[in-house]
């Protein structure tokens, strides 16, 4: 199933979070979890 043709619109920034069996991606819920342990490694840095 294409989610995209089910809405008519070429926006893939919209839909996030998809399984990987429609074509979302492997590691999306390692990536959230990194990027949110960078931006706190970050600010910390900064006080």
């Amino acid at each position: 199933m294409n989610i995209i043709k089910l809405s008519r619109q070429n926006d893939w920034g919209t839909f996030t979070g998809k399984p990987v069996e429609l074509n979302g991606s492997k590691g999306r819920t390692e990536a959230t979890g990194l990027g949110v342990a960078i931006v706190a490694r970050e600010a910390l840095k900064k006080t």
